[in-house]
């Protein structure tokens, strides 16, 4: 099998060197306007590459790799991360661009590409990047894979794995969500689906960056806010227990991203009854300590701590995820 993934892989390399056979103009082309059987050996390379990352094979997968990604010590753990993502599921190529460059080590902008901003430092002077998106349903990464033509031959010289969705939406959708929530009031979910898009926000090193100085601003905006509204401890009125609230993020789960609230409690975390019972009152509640954070999403969760955890300590929780829709 090993020597089968071998001679493909040698065959597909053959292939595209022996395009070259007359000298090539500089540019840069995308998707269906590179050389259609240049495309097709392309598609075979991705293909092999991420058939032998899903396996396991990691020598089969190192051998697609240049020297210089070889040489660096990070590489080893992006197969690891891709492999695992992998088993949830398929991969879309998105988009693909073939490049010829004047001069190695340069960086190449072009504008009119109709693309996702393509901003790359040249490796060689032929070129080949591939952007792809994982299938999970609504938290989606992104597989960048960046060849260059050797004079060992066609070689993965960069290798991404970086989120690119959260419940289904991108940095700008998340954004423009984020303005919504806030006009409405509801500061906490604004400021967790500007967390989103952040974290969404540079899905690829050869992108440039999705997240643009006008969200950078409007996050700044709103954590100040934030900061004027909100005190922590933040004591949950309307309980009678008096159960405090000393943070609130994002929490991934399968199948989304969701508010979690994590709050103290004076009761030991074994007595679950007297845990539930409070949380029952929280859960009538919340909605007018958080404005918002029960409304428009598909579940939140609830961590309740007896004891604050923190650096030094390991303080354990009782986790509830409640279905709103």
């Amino acid at each position: 099998m090993k020597l089968l993934k071998t001679l493909i892989l040698l065959l597909v390399i053959i292939a595209l060197q022996s395009c070259n056979l007359v000298p090539l103009k500089p540019g840069i082309w995308k998707d269906d306007k590179i050389d259609e059987g240049k495309r097709k050996d392309f598609h075979t390379l991705n293909d092999l590459l991420l058939k032998n990352i899903k396996a396991g094979d990691q020598d089969a997968a190192e051998n697609m790799l240049s020297k210089d990604l070889l040489g660096k010590s990070g590489y080893k753990r992006t197969l690891e991360l891709i492999g695992n993502r992998m088993k949830e599921g398929s991969y879309n190529l998105i988009e693909e661009y073939y490049m010829v460059n004047n001069v190695k080590d340069n960086t190449f902008k072009n504008p009119n590409t109709n693309s996702l901003d393509l901003d790359y430092a040249a490796v060689a002077k032929e070129m080949y990047i591939a952007f792809l998106i994982l299938k999970e349903p609504e938290n989606k990464f992104m597989i960048t894979l960046v060849y260059g033509k050797f004079d060992y031959g066609w070689k993965i010289d960069k290798l991404e794995l970086e989120k690119y969705t959260e419940n289904g939406k991108g940095t700008a959708a998340l954004y423009k969500q984020a303005q919504a929530q806030y006009a409405k009031g509801y500061l906490i979910d604004a400021a967790n689906s500007m967390a989103m898009a952040h974290d969404c926000g540079t899905p690829s090193e050869e992108l440039k960056s999705l997240f643009t100085n006008d969200m950078h601003v409007f996050y700044q905006n709103l954590v100040t806010d934030l900061n004027r509204r909100y005190k922590y401890p933040l004591a949950i009125a309307g309980v009678t227990t008096q159960p405090r609230i000393f943070r609130i993020d994002n929490q991934n789960v399968k199948g989304g991203t969701y508010p979690a609230v994590c709050y103290l409690t004076s009761f030991d975390l074994r007595d679950t009854v007297a845990i539930k019972k409070e949380n029952e009152q929280v859960k009538k509640v919340i909605g007018n300590v958080l404005p918002g954070i029960d409304k428009d999403k598909k579940y939140m969760l609830y961590y309740v701590y007896h004891q604050k955890p923190n650096m030094t300590s390991n303080a354990y929780s009782y986790d509830i995820t409640v279905k709103l829709q």
